[in-house]
């Protein structure tokens, strides 16, 4: 027995509003006085694995191997807690090896750069193996430089550049037969120009 969605709508709200509601629209209960808050689930039959850690196992150590291929060369091998971050491990890097003080250091794992605010426990392992790339030394120097490019850059842009608006104009005649369009042309590349200083 087949019915529209209109004759249903029509029958489910007039079955629905035969009697006034038990509760009105503004209805509320303290949770103290709840019994139960629904139906009881029952547990599932799938295994579950709880991946909070435990207080010792949060204070477990890790080992990590520090290894540099390029120069400076060198070997370490630290421990650190589960909760440290890579980037104290890079400060105790610099601690041990005092050429690395204004260096870019980067962590890398299977050819991968590690993020400075990752934790150590987020590789799962208890012994880590890391090759460390020494960038070049942070200076202020190189910054003055690359100031001083732009400032050149600049003082070349802001000179002013003669345009032979003659020659462009007998170039446009002598390709365009319709002497309108050269002008129309001629004043859309002159207004380009002026737009563009």
């Amino acid at each position: 027995m087949a019915t529209s969605e209109r004759e249903f709508i029509s029958n489910f709200l007039t079955l629905a509003f035969l009697d006034d509601p038990a509760l009105p629209n503004d209805y509320h209960q303290n949770a103290e006085n709840l019994d139960s808050v629904g139906i009881s689930l029952r547990p599932l039959k799938i295994p579950y694995e709880n991946k909070r850690q435990k207080g010792n196992d949060a204070d477990s150590k890790v080992v990590i191997i520090l290894k540099s291929v390029r120069p400076p060369k060198f070997v370490h091998t630290v421990k650190f807690s589960k909760l440290a971050t890579f980037l104290q491990v890079k400060e105790s890097l610099r601690a041990l090896e005092n050429d690395l003080q204004n260096a870019d250091i980067k962590f890398l794992l299977k050819g991968k750069v590690l993020n400075d605010l990752m934790l150590v426990q987020d590789l799962n392992s208890p012994k880590i193996s890391l090759t460390v790339m020494v960038g070049k030394e942070k200076s202020g120097s190189s910054r003055g430089s690359s100031s001083s490019q732009v400032t050149s850059a600049e003082a070349v842009d802001k000179t002013e550049i003669a345009i032979p608006w003659e020659k462009i104009q007998a170039t446009l005649s002598e390709s365009i037969v319709d002497q309108e369009a050269v002008a129309e042309a001629f004043s859309r590349l002159k207004r380009g120009w002026e737009l563009a200083k």
